[in-house]
């Protein structure tokens, strides 16, 4: 038995109250460096706390190098474009 290992940015996803907060292990506000993720929200009506990576994956394998070009994105529009 095994757990493939994939590589990124580790992040705790809250949602409550339908609401969403993103944050990096740093405590990082995420939210705004990852808005395709805030439909996650939708998942539950329940207070839940999601522990895991945010992964990005080229030609069907993870790639650090490109999650963290987006990671250190400020822009909303290259964001947007990413």
């Amino acid at each position: 038995i095994y757990e493939l290992k994939f590589d990124g940015i580790r992040s705790l996803i809250l949602i409550e109250n339908g609401e969403i907060i993103i944050r990096s292990r740093n405590g990082i506000f995420l939210n705004e460096t990852y808005p395709e993720l805030e439909s996650i929200k939708n998942i539950t009506k329940e207070t839940c706390i999601f522990d895991g990576e945010i992964v990005l994956i080229s030609d069907g394998k993870p790639d650090f190098t490109k999650v963290m070009e987006r990671f250190k994105l400020k822009n909303k529009n290259k964001i947007k474009k990413y």
